[in-house]
């Protein structure tokens, strides 16, 4: 009807899933390369959740679309079936020619099915969609059919879609081997409003046109009416674009938002719980709306309790580090003392041995095991990230090399660092017989960049070893001054950039105290999102924003 009136070639804001309009913000790409990296590495159990309207279904097609042909899929939209009902659903999906009459002649064929796909060099897998509609009997059996398998691979991927409810089936005590039994779960989230911004431009552009047809402020006003959520956006302007057709205004501003969003009514969303990690435990709401009044009165003199038990750890353990800055070297001497008595060196060549340079650490300590990829739901934490900081989507986990190769958009983070990794390096081989004092002090690199992952305060593998070389150097260099900065990418709000910035200056600088530097060597400073030294359009460019730079200032 109203195509003509802005020059669009096709509707722009259909709700019917068109492949031609697929839109992935960085949040889409993050999720789709996370889970197919999970097929593609056979992790078994993986879950996709996400409130309503927020693409889980657009993302899950895209995921399909791009399997190779290693990879047999089958999908089950609505699993609200009678149990034979779904084994002859999945045995047909995945090319049974003949209908099975028991559990048993299920197990039978899947078995004999899943080995020939093993042996033919195939991975198989099954996603269940809408998965909150799985019943207790049903989602049980579901999870009896992973016990097919090897002893060293799964041969059974499978993938839980489903609206965050299904984050309280799991949480429930009965579901908790369902729950243990993930290995890989993401969270997918509402727009933020940059990226509203680009879904609705997209969406113009592929209609037909790239004029701006929605003012900043009409644009700002659908974010606030939607939430994000692309299913609303798609409504909200749909909507808008025929009320300004009708009302003969081809520019469409945040009045008309506020009309249309009055006349279609549209809800607030709940909130949900946050995803359920692997072993980790979500009360139920359910269960926690069945606690009587006396039970709910003990839970918040209890939650009281905890409050105040938090603020005096947090005292205490600022009260600590303030210590250990102020007494660095007297905490060096503690260390290689308590280290002579250990190993029986003659405390003469360890006090000569604090003048040379740090050794590396051996291989025990920095090797640390790797978790499972897990990604978490910025929820938790119960903070803005989109108006505060740095809001790119978060995978805070370790991703291998075959996560890399599906997507190169997502740096890697590491885990964090162990509390070895930040003690005085082992001196004790000092006392081994054949070990000769270097009398060559080590070159102090004129400066060193330290790479941070989003959001967090974990050094990448490369930074730490990079940081431990420079940490020796510089204790072999007393008469040393060094200046840390640290810095954020660009967006996010500025003074909250600053702080954080100056955060992980301070991470560094510890790092350093504790390898033995001491605390008038070092001068630190946040500097937010100055100096950049890559573009902040990018993923990669903010990756390469978000750093510490350890520069001498004089030796």
């Amino acid at each position: 009807m109203y195509r003509s009136f802005y020059n669009l070639k096709l509707k722009p804001f259909q709700i019917s899933s068109d492949p031609a309009f697929l839109w992935l913000g960085e949040k889409h790409k993050e999720a789709l390369a996370t889970l197919r990296y999970g097929i593609l590495d056979n992790k078994g159990f993986l879950l996709l959740t996400g409130d309503v309207g927020t693409g889980k279904t657009t993302l899950i097609n895209t995921l399909i679309g791009s399997l190779g042909d290693d990879v047999i899929c089958t999908a089950v939209p609505d699993p609200n079936l009678e149990k034979i009902d779904f084994y002859n659903f999945v045995a047909s999906g995945f090319g049974a020619q003949s209908m099975v009459k028991s559990k048993g002649e299920f197990l039978f064929w899947l078995t004999r099915f899943l080995h020939t796909a093993h042996d033919a060099d195939k991975k198989v897998l099954l996603i269940i969609d809408e998965a909150q509609l799985l019943t207790q009997d049903l989602l049980e059996e579901v999870r009896l059919l992973s016990n097919v398998e090897l002893a060293e691979t799964k041969l059974l991927n499978i993938f839980f879609v489903g609206q965050n409810e299904f984050n309280e089936i799991l949480a429930k005590p009965i579901n908790r081997a369902v729950r243990q039994r993930l290995t890989l779960n993401y969270n997918i989230e509402a727009l933020g409003l940059e990226e509203t911004a680009g879904y609705i431009e997209f969406r113009l552009k592929v209609a037909g046109t790239e004029e701006a047809l929605f003012t900043p402020g009409a644009i700002r006003e659908i974010y606030a009416q939607s939430q994000g959520f692309p299913r609303r956006i798609n409504v909200l302007c749909d909507h808008a674009l025929l009320t300004g057709y009708v009302q003969d205004h081809r520019l469409i501003d945040e009045r008309i938002i506020i009309e249309c969003a009055r006349e279609l009514d549209i809800p607030v969303p709940k909130k949900h719980p946050s995803p359920v990690a692997p072993g980790g435990i979500v009360q139920s709401q359910a269960n926690a709306s069945e606690n009587h009044q006396t039970g709910a009165n003990f839970l918040k003199e209890r939650q009281k309790g905890r409050s105040w038990a938090y603020l005096v750890f947090i005292f205490i353990g600022l009260l600590v580090l303030a210590g250990a800055m102020l007494f660095s070297d007297q905490i060096q001497i503690f260390f290689v003392r308590g280290n002579h008595y250990l190993t029986g060196t003659k405390a003469g060549a360890i006090d000569h041995s604090i003048a040379q340079p740090a050794t590396e650490l051996d291989a025990t300590s920095i090797t640390r095991p790797v978790p499972q990829p897990i990604v978490q739901d910025n929820d938790i934490l119960n903070f803005d990230l989109a108006s505060q900081g740095e809001d790119e989507p978060v995978a805070h986990a370790q991703t291998d090399p075959s996560l890399e190769q599906a997507t190169d958009l997502f740096a890697r983070t590491s885990p964090e660092p162990t509390v070895e990794q930040f003690l005085i390096p082992p001196l004790s081989n000092l006392s081994e017989p054949g070990f000769t004092p270097s009398t060559q002090l080590q070159p102090l690199e004129r400066k060193v960049v330290v790479r941070f992952g989003y959001n967090n305060n974990d050094f990448t593998d490369q930074a730490l070893k990079d940081l431990t070389k420079f940490a020796g150097s510089l204790v072999a260099h007393p008469g040393a001054k060094v200046s840390v900065k640290g810095y954020t990418d660009a967006n996010g709000n500025q003074t909250y950039n600053i702080k954080l910035s100056e955060f992980r200056a301070n991470i560094v600088k510890s790092f350093l105290l504790g390898r033995g530097a001491r605390l008038d060597q070092i001068k630190t400073q946040g500097m937010g999102s100055e100096n950049p030294i890559a573009t902040n359009d990018t993923a990669q460019g903010r990756m390469m924003n978000r750093r510490v730079e350890i520069e001498v200032i004089s030796k």
